[in-house]
């Protein structure tokens, strides 16, 4: 996510308000980040974020394990 790395700090991007996220590629310009530096950001923003198969999975089975756990108790 756009807050998680320590001591990263944005000037026009504001991770909880949605509005400023098309601020992301002008901001990063403006950083001296590349063309190829500025996509592997985003891509890496959008994997942490979008939902896939392996997540939900996985999160099915951390449920399952966790109502499993309370019946046992």
């Amino acid at each position: 996510a756009l807050e998680a790395t320590e001591g990263l700090e944005w000037e026009d991007v504001k991770v909880d308000d949605p509005s400023t996220w098309l601020q992301l590629e002008p901001e990063l310009i403006k950083a001296g980040f590349s063309a190829v530096e500025r996509q592997r950001i985003v891509a890496g923003v959008v994997n942490a974020n979008a939902l896939s198969e392996a997540k939900i999975e996985a999160a099915r089975e951390r449920f399952l394990l966790s109502r499993q756990a309370a019946a046992e108790e």
